[in-house]
């Protein structure tokens, strides 16, 4: 029988409210990663200078659902219902010698609901909530030596996960075949590939692109796999400060369930402050561009991210 995780992200919830209620599919509580994709899909297209040695990142996520997208319409979340997580992303980036970076993320998570239940929004007469840490999360990154005006990073990594608080979901399936991307998230371990390409930045202009595919296994074999992009541009307008735009989307194919689920483009403008040449901190809100034309199986959010990188 498959397993698969409540330890879903919250990007990743679906199903409509024709099953709500106790004991219907989907309604079990959310454990993790029940916010956003973080070690899952995104990839990061900005890397440290390498002028350091190490690099320590945290970044935080306030996040709140307005609704969902099935595979058929789009249902606003229930008005007798909220939901909300909050998840610090902390990582450090070692530089190992020059051109070759080895990047550690561990995630933790503090989740609530109330009428409503994580992943699935579905309408339940209970509260819940829940504070625990996230998969880990591994990956290395080397520049191409070809000297361009376009500096080129191919990366691998790989992501371990805990199968505790994991539910057969197999006849939820049969019904609602949108619950099969429940796997997802902490649930399954993953290996993964990044392309990263970062132009020469001008005097005001800074400016990134990075690709990535991951492979999903479940009960040691492939469950699905996610491509994914990340566009950043920004620009400096004070000595100290930036503004930039961060588009990012991804696409997830589960064959063994036939489910599919996209977000086309998240948008999130974002605020950076150099405080000194080794200390910067960003702030932004994001959400996704709203219809059934960009988004399938996936939720419709709003959130709030800040960020506090130091060099060393």
């Amino acid at each position: 029988m498959t397993k698969v995780s409540v330890f879903a992200s919250l990007s990743l919830l679906l199903t409509g409210t024709a099953y709500a209620g106790e004991g219907a599919p989907g309604t079990e509580p959310c454990h993790l990663l029940c916010v956003n994709g973080a070690g899952r899909t995104g990839p990061n297209e900005r890397l440290p200078a390498e002028s350091s040695r190490f690099w320590v990142r945290l970044n935080t996520v306030g996040l709140a659902p307005l609704g969902l997208y099935t595979s058929t319409r789009y249902q606003s979340i229930s008005r007798r219902g909220e939901a909300y997580a909050v998840q610090a992303i902390p990582s450090v980036t070692w530089r190992a010698r020059e051109g070759l970076l080895v990047t550690a993320t561990f995630p933790v998570e503090y989740n609530r609901s109330r009428g409503v239940v994580l992943p699935t929004l579905l309408y339940v007469g209970k509260s819940d909530q829940e504070l625990a840490p996230g998969r880990f999360s591994m990956s290395m990154h080397a520049r191409l030596p070809a000297e361009q005006e376009t500096a080129v990073w191919l990366g691998l990594g790989g992501a371990v996960s805990d199968d505790i608080g994991t539910i057969d979901v197999k006849d939820d399936v049969a019904t609602v075949p949108e619950t099969g991307i429940e796997a997802l998230g902490v649930g399954t371990d993953d290996l993964f590939a990044t392309a990263i390409f970062a132009p020469r930045s001008s005097l005001h202009w800074e400016a990134s692109v990075a690709l990535e595919g991951r492979v999903h296994i479940l009960d040691n074999r492939i469950y699905g796999t996610t491509s994914a992009y990340s566009l950043w541009l920004a620009r400096s307008f004070a000595p100290t400060w930036s503004a930039g735009v961060r588009a990012s989307g991804y696409r997830t194919i589960l064959p063994i369930t036939g489910v599919e689920q996209s977000v086309g483009l998240l948008v999130a403008p974002t605020a950076v402050h150099d405080v000194s040449e080794t200390f910067r901190v960003s702030f932004g809100v994001a959400s996704e561009v709203p219809g059934k034309a960009f988004n399938e199986n996936s939720l419709q959010t709003v959130s709030v991210h800040t960020g506090i990188e130091v060099a060393f």
